[in-house]
């Protein structure tokens, strides 16, 4: 799965720490290009 990424963001072992300091990942998990699973809104485009 990482591999389908093609690198546009850490896989999903890098995006686990975070979320405990994250309160809401789905809202913010970070501004990441490439990601519109986790941030449909344009501005991540």
């Amino acid at each position: 799965m990482s591999t389908s990424k093609g690198g546009a963001y850490a896989p999903d072992p890098i995006n686990e720490p975070p979320k405990p300091e994250q309160p809401h990942p789905f809202d913010e998990p970070e501004p990441q290009p490439g990601d519109p699973l986790n941030e449909p809104q344009p501005e991540a485009g």
